[in-house]
């Protein structure tokens, strides 16, 4: 088949038909892109209308009807606008939601780092409590190693009634040539009910104990010499 415009071959699916002058055309020259006309329906092909014809029918239309094609296009035209009036509003909406939910993205995004520094500040201060503790552990062990120093157990000591442990206490330390003050002396319960009780005893140094215990050693090994 050839083609009404250019008189060549028309290969099979580059053609297309005019309905109302039933002339047959290349798409190009029907003025139609390729893509354009690859695109076109099967319905739209069958209406397609030449270009030829269609300059008839405007050329043959009278002025009222060329006043219905005014109207028409103006209704189309208002359509257009409440249709563009519509996409504005939708696109107005999510500006804002975008705005609503940027603002909640910002908000959060300020507590986490609220939240952040103020963890920050928690562990320094727990970071430093332990610190403090640890040194106040260190200056009990300490006391308290000082405060057991100047102590001393002393067993074997016989009971007697209405007894004055620190008087006794310095009686033993004067019979084995120390003098010394006695801070404080008492018994303890035993958990041997046919030996006396042992006695907590106090010096006032750690010096005066240890020559006592030095002392009280040797005794016992001279008289075991």
């Amino acid at each position: 088949m050839l083609c009404n415009e250019c008189n060549d071959d028309i290969f099979d699916g580059d053609e297309i038909k005019c309905s109302t002058c039933i002339t047959l055309l290349h798409f190009g020259c029907a003025s139609l892109r390729e893509t354009s006309f690859r695109k076109m329906s099967k319905n739209a092909k069958l209406n397609w209308i030449c270009n030829k014809c269609k300059f008839s029918v405007l050329k043959d239309k009278t002025p009222t009807s060329v006043s219905a094609t005014v109207l028409n296009s103006m209704d189309s035209c208002t359509l257009s606008n409440e249709t563009f009036k519509s996409l504005i509003e939708s696109v107005n909406y999510m500006s804002d939601k975008f705005d609503s939910f940027g603002k909640q993205l910002q908000e959060m995004i300020t507590t986490i780092k609220f939240m952040k520094e103020e963890n920050q500040i928690l562990r320094e201060q727990n970071n430093k409590l332990k610190n403090e503790v640890t040194h106040l552990d260190r200056r009990i062990n300490v006391l308290e190693q000082k405060s057991i120093e100047n102590f001393a157990e002393i067993v074997g000591v016989p009971e007697t009634n209405n007894e004055n442990c620190i008087k006794t206490v310095e009686a033993i330390a004067a019979s084995v040539g120390v003098e010394t003050t006695i801070l404080k002396a008492y018994r303890i319960q035993s958990k041997f009910q046919n030996k006396p009780r042992k006695m907590i005893v106090e010096f006032q140094t750690n010096q005066t104990k240890r020559t006592l215990m030095e002392n009280v050693q040797l005794g016992k090994e001279r008289s075991s010499g």
